[in-house]
């Protein structure tokens, strides 16, 4: 009965470590987790907004830049070298995440995307939040 308990501990364990990676509620996964750490106010890993702007302009369609509103979160985890892994989102915007085809932004971040970092690798949180006609990139902090 120990030994049973012990596993069903151990299980529950491993499980809450693994989902305990992601920040928000829609998980990509794909991405080395083993080692990170969460960016805080000394920003570890950057990149400039402009660059972030035009590669969101890239996934929305003309059509949904037109009419979407409302706020994106994304956990991209940058490595050292610079590359970056798109690990969870939420959508809190009026277009639905299929419509919005996270699998398409997920393969743009992880293969187009070059951040300044060196330092360590990081989850950088980023918030965009979608106007009439534009968007902007809020403070995390």
């Amino acid at each position: 009965m120990k030994i049973l308990l012990t596993l069903i501990l151990l299980l529950f364990f491993g499980i809450y470590n693994v989902l305990a990676q992601s920040i928000y509620e829609k998980n990509l996964g794909n991405c080395n987790t083993q080692r990170f750490a969460l960016e805080s106010v000394d920003k570890t890993a950057e990149i400039e907004n402009q660059e972030l702007i035009k590669s969101v302009a890239k996934l929305i369609t003309p059509e949904q830049r037109k009419k979407i509103r409302g706020i994106l979160k994304l956990q991209i985890i940058v490595y050292k070298e610079g590359n970056s892994c798109l690990l969870s989102y939420e959508n809190e915007t009026n277009i639905n995440s299929l419509e919005l085809d996270f699998d398409k932004f997920k393969d743009f971040i992880d293969s187009n995307l070059e951040w300044k970092n060196g330092k360590q690798n990081v989850a950088a949180l980023i918030e965009i939040k979608f106007k009439r006609k534009k968007l902007k990139f809020l403070d995390l902090e």
